[in-house]
Formats: structure tokens, sequence, C-alpha cells
């Protein structure tokens, strides 16, 4: 399976997908996890390399580069029953299983089209919000190591 090939092509619908599987804002494309909020994609900041002077004020001022950029999912399922939300919660941790390397990934951002960064999963937490209806929150965070965000 192409990498992103789950994504929406236009719109103003946000989804993410990471391996294969997909999440997506109102459910698009059959998604089990709908994005509730994204923060952090493209919050960039400085790892500064600047050296403090020991006998004077200021510094010596040398090239920053960008650290790594934490991007955080907040998602909402609805799953109908506890037994299905349940499974899902599964398929959600699954998919986003921390592993030792770098993996793909692809969102679809309005107005930026297909984007990409590498990085590493994070353990998603998962809050069990109305039990009986099977409707979760959940929290997955992927770390990109490579800050730079790729628009394909």
């Amino acid at each position: 399976m192409p990498a992103g090939d789950l994504l929406p092509t236009s719109g103003d619908c946000y989804a993410a997908q990471i391996g294969d599987y997909l999440f997506a804002d109102d459910g698009f494309g059959g998604a089990d996890w709908w994005i509730n909020e994204l923060d952090g994609f493209g919050d960039q900041d400085p790892k500064t390399k600047d050296m403090p002077y020991a006998l004077t004020h200021g510094s010596k001022a040398t090239v920053d580069l960008l650290d790594d950029m934490a991007i955080v999912f907040t998602l909402r399922c609805d799953a109908g029953t506890p037994g299905a939300g349940e499974l899902a919660f599964k398929a959600l941790c699954e998919a986003w299983f921390p592993t030792s390397v770098d993996q793909e990934l692809h969102l679809w951002v309005p107005g930026r089209g297909h984007c990409m960064v590498t990085g590493r999963t994070r353990p998603v937490k998962g809050t069990r919000l109305f039990m009986a209806k099977g409707k979760w929150l959940a929290v997955a965070t992927f770390i990109a190591t490579d800050p730079e965000i790729h628009e394909l």
C-alpha cells in the first residue's frame, strides 16, 4: 500500500496516516478515530549552539538548528458498543506502537495538502469517556525526529 494513499486529495478535512492506519475529521474514509485537535504540527523550536562568553557580556552566535517536533493528536471514537470501543482502541495502540526505527507520518492539511514527517510514535493514552456507548478519547503523539515538513 503506497504511503499516504488513504488521505483525502482535496478539501478542508484534516487526516493522518501511519502505515495503513488512518484517522481523520468526520470519519473520512471510514476512520474509527476522528481528529479532535492537532497540536505541534509546524511548531519549530531552535536548538541553539550559541556559546556564552566567560569574561564578557553576551555569547558567540553560531548556526541554530531545529529541534525535534512533537505532534500531538487528540482523538475521539464513537464505536457504538463497549466491545467495539475496546477493539478500536486496541487497533489504534497497535498502529502507534513505538518502534526502534523511524516511520513516516503522512498528513492531509487544508491549504498545504499532503505533508510528511519522519520520526517515531509514542504510546497512545486513552480514556473511556462513555463506556456503554463505546465512546473514547485518546492522545497519540508522534515525535518528528527530522523536523522538516515535506509537502508532497
